[in-house]
């Protein structure tokens, strides 16, 4: 279950901001007074006058455009409460920065699905084109190569993987500030102002960030841009509490917020106001004179449309977790988000195990263990990539592969190039002591008279050796050894299902979970020196399966998803630098 779709992409290398004074944009006196725009756009005919607040351009250059303040209608029916609005994590980064969560053509059927019916005489946005031009890379986003006639959704997916920034927020951002995903009759002065960007309250629209193209590119830019400027946009900070306002009219007073990530930093930079208690009460629809809206319907929107922005820190300590103890690695920011998501929507944690222990780093990772611990010596690529491809048709698992090498004639030459020799270096690697004088002889006289790899399978799969290597899971993922009991019934499990779901199921377990939490929360001490890098994969690391429907079961006692044959009979006798017999 290699890659089954793309692997979770996110900006990296962000910083929490620096300490700012206590104030809010809106109170610089050479940025103006927010107050109503009469040329905002109402929501969906809805007649509730928008209003926008919206830094925009860079040092001198940064002007405040007025938005956010619209109560916008949405479809009832849904379980989301304003309880659950949490003012300093409005999104997770990991969220906001996913340039990767919709495709060109999962952004389209989105639109088709939202966008309803189109009412004669007008282009609503699944069906709007324009032709675009190109844009030079810079320090915030690459390069956008311009091309004729092209569609809202192309449009949207070029400028987020250009800047970085997930779709899903550009697709949100449109519907706040003009509802163009779900207008039918949508006017060119939305499209012309789709994002609100480069409108300031103090004068008219600037006339050079017109068109929807415009809007969505500079608008997605400047989102990313507050995270790359922490010297000139630092008044919301990260992990500092500051005040951020209720409404524009200083009057309706602030909330003191300590913000959690660079994303709803960017948020509030782009509508500086957090909904107060009466916008909170009445999600669908207006509070009072000193509610806004803006940030309250971006979490709405898109708490509806795509799950909660936010991902929850105990299942990204469970994957990360899983990426440490089962490819050796830490899990980069651009990885685990996708495993999180596919957990909340419903995927069994031994599925995700399963995911992991079935990818083809974890295979190789195996391989190169193998050529290492029994043979002492770096794999050769061609035998690397022969295991691998036996692995891949089902011949052998990657367990399989230890046990395959230690029946080859270089461990054979290696341990002493006699059957005795054999024999001691056979237990020294499986069961971890030298072999009894009696147990030498024993097993010396089977390797005559059957073969060196009946010797291997039959002490490799051995009662003892299965409880051995249940208690080495133990140690390795659950930081204890194992009981009597537990060695017992883990090594019976190992023996009838593998050594593949055994690791599955260990992971799946509450105790795993419990032990994940209690990792993260130790604290890192410096590192000495830098680590080393990875042994770069030839294919890519895990991702998610297909979302599965069911609860997640997390008792080790739960029947495993099925592991390739294990069967001695079907494992290959070919040493290891060729290819598996088939």
């Amino acid at each position: 279950m290699d890659a089954l779709f793309n692997p979770i992409v996110i900006k990296q290398g962000r910083r929490a901001k620096a300490l700012y004074p206590n104030r809010v944009a809106v109170e610089s006196a050479n940025r103006g007074t927010a107050r109503v725009d009469e040329n905002a756009a109402t929501d969906g005919g809805s007649g509730i006058v928008t209003i926008r607040a919206r830094l925009i351009g860079m040092l001198s250059a940064m002007v405040i455009v007025v938005s956010g303040l619209i109560a916008v209608p949405a479809a009832p029916a849904t379980a989301l409460s304003g309880s659950e609005f949490d003012p300093g994590l409005i999104i997770s980064d990991e969220v906001f920065f996913n340039k990767s969560a919709m495709s060109r053509d999962a952004i389209q059927a989105f639109l088709d699905d939202k966008g309803g019916t189109c009412q004669s005489g007008y282009t609503c946005l699944a069906d709007y084109r324009q032709t675009t031009f190109t844009r030079a890379a810079d320090s915030t986003c690459a390069s956008y190569t311009g091309a004729t006639d092209e569609t809202a959704a192309t449009i949207i997916y070029k400028v987020a993987q250009a800047c970085g920034i997930n779709p899903q927020v550009l697709l949100v951002t449109l519907q706040k500030e003009q509802s163009l995903v779900t207008s039918t009759a949508p006017s060119s002065t939305k499209y012309r102002i789709a994002m609100g960007y480069g409108c300031p309250d103090t004068a008219p629209c600037d006339a050079r960030y017109y068109g929807f193209y415009n809007q969505v590119y500079m608008a997605g830019r400047q989102l990313v841009r507050y995270g790359d400027l922490p010297g000139t946009f630092n008044w919301f900070p990260v992990g500092t509490a500051t005040n951020v306002r209720y409404h524009p009219n200083s009057a309706c007073g602030s909330k003191r917020v300590t913000i959690r990530s660079e994303a709803t930093a960017a948020l509030y930079y782009y509508t500086p106001y957090t909904p107060n208690a009466a916008a909170l009460s009445n999600l669908t629809g207006t509070g009072d004179s000193c509610s806004s809206y803006g940030n309250r319907n971006f979490w709405r929107f898109f708490s509806n449309w795509f799950g909660s922005p936010v991902l929850p820190q105990d299942h990204i300590n469970f994957v990360v977790a899983v990426y440490d103890d089962v490819l050796g690695r830490p899990a980069s920011s651009r990885e685990y988000p996708g495993w999180v998501r596919a957990i909340l929507n419903g995927m069994p944690r031994q599925q995700v195990a399963s995911g992991f222990v079935n990818s083809t780093e974890y295979r190789l990772r195996k391989i190169d263990e193998a050529y290492r611990t029994v043979l002492d010596r770096e794999p050769d690529a061609g035998g690397r990539a022969s295991w691998l491809d036996g692995i891949r048709r089902g011949i052998l698992t990657p367990d399989d592969v230890f046990e395959v090498f230690l029946s080859t004639r270089e461990f054979y030459n290696k341990a002493g190039g006699t059957d005795t020799a054999f024999v001691n270096a056979l237990y020294q690697r499986v069961i971890g002591r030298p072999a009894s004088e009696g147990e030498q002889a024993h097993w010396a006289a089977l390797v005559a008279d059957k073969s060196r790899k009946w010797v291997v399978d039959a002490i490799y799969n051995s009662v003892e050796t299965s409880r051995n290597r249940a208690n080495e899971a133990f140690v390795d993922y659950l930081g204890r050894e194992a009981t009597v009991e537990e060695r017992i019934r883990w090594g019976s499990y190992i023996r009838s299902r593998g050594q593949l779901a055994f690791r599955a199921a260990i992971l799946a377990t509450d105790e795993y979970w419990d032990v994940a939490q209690a990792r993260a929360a130790e604290p890192v001490a410096p590192a000495v020196e830098p680590a080393p890098a990875p042994t770069p994969s030839p294919t890519s690391t895990p991702s998610p399966s297909p979302t599965a429907t069911s609860t997640p079961v997390p008792s080790p006692t739960t029947t495993p998803l099925p592991s390739p044959s294990t069967t001695p009979s079907t494992t290959p006798t070919a040493e290891p630098s060729e290819a598996p017999a088939g």
